[in-house]
């Protein structure tokens, strides 16, 4: 009996780990590279399509025009 449980046991936790690999790797997105980009509306188009909210944290002083993005959180690629 013992046994049994440890089988059953053993199937439904690599099961739960095989379909939580599936999940979470169907949602891996590459994160593009936005800097030097004009922030509307290619970036922002970009960022909707993938989900996220593009969002301006800050504005600081640099020789790019204006609305260019200068640096990003996220690496691209990762």
């Amino acid at each position: 009996m013992v046994l049994l449980w440890f089988v059953l046991a053993s199937a439904a936790f690599l099961s739960a780990i095989t379909a939580m690999r599936i999940a979470i790797h169907g949602r891996e997105v590459t994160m593009p590279n936005l800097v030097g980009k004009s922030v509307f509306p290619k970036p922002a188009r970009c960022c909707n399509r993938a989900g996220w909210c593009l969002r301006v944290a800050d504005r600081l002083y640099s020789d790019q025009p204006i609305n260019v993005v200068v640096r990003q959180t996220r690496p691209p690629d990762c």
